[in-house]
């Protein structure tokens, strides 16, 4: 897959200074990226071929665009300002609870995440991004997803998300086993879960 990666995004990317390992990595976790002295039908053009590389994905590419550079980030609806503000939180929060068990981990966050987001009835714009589950801790499906995504990426646990016709969850791998975990069935039980490590939380595999 690396290979394909590599080589889509080296022809993509010949007038750019950016090298195509970093735009891996960038695609990988979703990090911003600066791409230097391209025009802005270039980076129109970019910024379609990266959307519909990553088709299959939930997460949108967006960029802020000035003559002397371009500035892409990921995020659904997004400023630059409101990602860089939730990636802030994600390590914050991560780097302070981090353990070395992997599955002690994904149950912190599980639980973390569980106390600290509702289901939003009101279908706000923001409830669709990381930024809504994160700073108004409302969200729907997708933007529960999107952030327990980004926390799972900081933690260095396996994960993607998986999308059906109309709901987005989590998927999770640990010990060589897949398991799937729905934070819109997580926070939709609201008290009744606070405090509460379930046997039967990672069920799959």
């Amino acid at each position: 897959m690396k290979i394909i990666i590599t080589s889509l995004l080296t022809i993509l990317m010949l007038t750019s200074t950016v090298s195509a390992d970093k735009l891996n990595k960038s695609i990988a976790n979703r990090e911003q990226f600066i791409a230097d002295n391209i025009t802005r039908a270039e980076a129109s053009n970019y910024l379609e071929k990266l959307n519909n590389y990553n088709r299959l994905s939930i997460n949108k590419w967006m960029y802020q665009y000035t003559n002397d550079k371009t500035t892409f980030y990921a995020g659904y609806d997004m400023t630059i300002d409101q990602y860089n503000e939730v990636n802030r939180h994600v390590k914050w929060w991560t780097k302070r609870n981090r353990v070395r068990d992997k599955r002690e981990m994904v149950l912190r966050i599980r639980q973390y995440l569980s106390d600290n987001m509702k289901y939003d009835y009101t279908y706000q714009e923001d409830a669709y991004t990381q930024y809504g589950a994160y700073k108004n801790k409302l969200a729907v499906c997708q933007g529960m997803s999107l952030y327990a995504n980004d926390f799972f990426d900081e933690a260095k646990v396996g994960n993607r998300l998986i999308k059906a016709e109309d709901h987005v969850w989590n998927e999770i791998l640990l010990d060589g086993k897949r398991y799937e975990i729905d934070f819109t069935i997580e926070c939709q039980w609201g008290d009744l879960i606070k405090g509460v490590k379930y046997q039967t939380f990672l069920l799959g595999g």
